[in-house]
């Protein structure tokens, strides 16, 4: 909400990024605060720092796919610089498991 706020009066660039990944320091232990920080991140054009925040929620929850999917995504984006770690972090952790969970095919997006 602050960073809506922040947004929608015009608020720094620093100030709407702190607002946006502080999810993570209200809940250090909960991987889906770091995913929604990396959202935060992404949608200011910083995809590599959204990966960094997948990766940490990953090895809070290695068993969620939707954290690698996620960093797929931010991958995806031209302003990221895909290396081959990265694609082995989102495409490999997604290939190398079988998600038969909610019915989406991650290795078809892997």
């Amino acid at each position: 909400a602050l960073a809506i706020a922040l947004e929608a009066s015009q608020g720094s660039r620093e100030e709407i990024e702190r607002a946006k990944v502080s999810t993570v320091d209200l809940d250090p232990d909960d991987p889906q605060s770091y995913v929604r920080a990396a959202f935060g991140l992404e949608s200011l054009g910083k995809p590599d720092e959204a990966i960094r925040l997948c990766r940490a929620a990953a090895k809070l929850d290695p068993n969620n796919p939707e954290i690698y999917a996620n960093a797929l995504v931010f991958a995806d984006n031209p302003k990221a610089k895909v290396s081959l770690d990265t694609a082995e972090f989102t495409a490999g952790n997604l290939l190398r498991r079988d998600w038969g969970i909610d019915g989406v095919d991650y290795h078809s997006q892997a």
